[in-house]
């Protein structure tokens, strides 16, 4: 995992060992040593693919043995726990401890080395944790989407402290004493997707001559029903691109109306909301393909923003930097988390609004595509009775409160499936093959 984010040259063919102890329990530790080709040095770009093209796809032992392993669902599974570990909660390979460590080294070396290699701070460290998790999810070894997110990671806390765990969507399979969770008996969690990619949009792009420029906050909803008729309509996502690095992501371009002319555009996204989901959601989560920044209202309130300024932005504001989605670089939306919303949502019709801007009006491209979830979390703590009862009484009081888990079944290559269910890995039903997957 080091020699990818590195993207190491020099290897896995040499320049790295394994040991261990030789004792009951040893541990074996990896070591990579003569790596002068890494972190940009010898030419190695700070975009490299150290999995799919470069060292990994060649003919070198492990090399071999990792393609292999690539195949087996358990392998990216325990993978993508590695990179959850290193990658997130002040792991080894998060920007702040790469940064550390290297400063600490260039302190260490500041009377020997005079010109220690300066574009690790300036250009490597900000860019590369975010191109490498692209490039492992395009191989299905990084997280997923819809990792569980815990409200606290690690430390010490308060007695009763109430820890929850949240999701998108699917099921949260946990336990409390360290065994695999992937059994029964775990406690269930929930997401109900309410805005998908695809769903029916209304786009404006601002201007002296349509209005927009004076519209100022009365298409952020809340002030409904307003008069769209005459923006645009359509699905999918909003933008344009020069390039074709966001084409296929894009259904509604403004190309015309953008490009060289503004850079905002409007967008009105009409969503239900039922009784029971208002109730019953623990939160709203966001999340947020965009190209260069944004502004999200619901109902007229801001839930979210990236990289604008301005309450709200005057229509031809720019962004603070420019910004690339991170579905150019295989990655996943970003996340922005609403748990104020019993006050802003409303039961039926809904309308999250987004202000999208580029960082210049001549930007080869701009996209905004918007998820929205309700998140509904069942918490695993029970109440203690006020009085003391027999054991018996006791265990059928519990057992009333009981949370039942779906069941999960081994398949017959030895993952472990939802019963009744056509296996997602291998395309199988019972030993049988129904579906013809095809690998991208």
């Amino acid at each position: 995992m080091l020699n990818v984010y590195a993207n190491t040259g020099d290897w896995p063919h040499n320049n790295w060992r394994a040991a261990r102890e030789r004792v009951p329990g040893g541990k074996w530790r990896f070591i990579p040593w003569d790596a002068e080709w890494s972190f940009g040095n010898n030419g190695r770009s700070v975009s490299g693919n150290n999995l799919s093209s470069g060292p990994l796809a060649g003919g070198a032992d492990i090399a071999v043995f990792y393609r292999a392993l690539q195949k087996n669902p358990e392998f990216r599974m325990r993978f993508a726990d590695r990179v959850q570990i290193h990658y997130f909660n002040s792991g080894a390979l998060t920007d702040e401890n790469v940064l550390r460590r290297f400063r600490e080294m260039k302190e260490q070396m500041s009377g020997v080395l005079k010109n220690l290699n300066s574009s690790v701070e300036s250009s490597w460290v900000p860019r590369r944790r975010e191109i490498v998790m692209g490039q492992m999810a395009s191989q299905k070894i990084q997280f997923s989407e819809n990792i569980p997110q815990f409200n606290r990671n690690g430390g010490a806390v308060s007695s009763g402290y109430p820890l929850s765990i949240t999701s998108l969507e699917g099921d949260i399979y946990y336990t409390m004493d360290g065994s695999d969770p992937r059994k029964s008996g775990a406690v269930t969690e929930t997401g109900k997707a309410i805005i998908n990619g695809n769903a029916e949009k209304w786009v404006l792009v601002p201007s002296v001559q349509n209005g927009g420029s004076k519209l100022n906050s009365t298409w952020h909803g809340g002030n409904e029903p307003f008069d769209d008729n005459d923006w645009e309509s359509g699905f999918g996502g909003v933008g344009y691109d020069e390039n074709n690095d966001y084409k296929s992501h894009i259904d509604i371009d403004v190309d015309t109306e953008m490009n060289g002319v503004n850079q905002s555009v409007f967008v009105r996204i009409p969503f239900q909301m039922l009784a029971s989901d208002l109730k019953g959601a623990n939160l709203l989560m966001l999340r947020m393909k965009y190209d260069d920044g944004f502004v999200a209202y619901i109902n007229g309130f801001e839930v979210a923003r990236a990289n604008i300024n301005g309450s709200p932005p005057a229509y031809n504001a720019t962004t603070n930097t420019d910004h690339e989605a991170q579905i150019y670089f295989g990655g996943y939306p970003e996340r922005f988390v609403i748990d104020n919303f019993q006050n802003i949502l409303i039961e039926g019709t809904n309308t999250l609004s987004i202000q999208a801007h580029n960082i210049s009006d001549t930007s080869s491209d701009l996209t905004i595509i918007p998820f929205l979830t309700a998140i509904f979390t069942i918490l695993s703590t029970m109440g203690q009775p006020k009085r003391k009862h027999s054991k018996q009484r006791s265990r059928k009081r519990r057992g009333a409160n009981r949370f039942t888990a779906p069941q999960l079944a081994k398949d017959a290559d030895g993952s472990v499936i939802r019963p009744h269910r056509v296996n997602p890995e291998t395309g199988q039903y019972r030993g049988r093959q129904v579906l013809d997957l095809e690998l991208s």
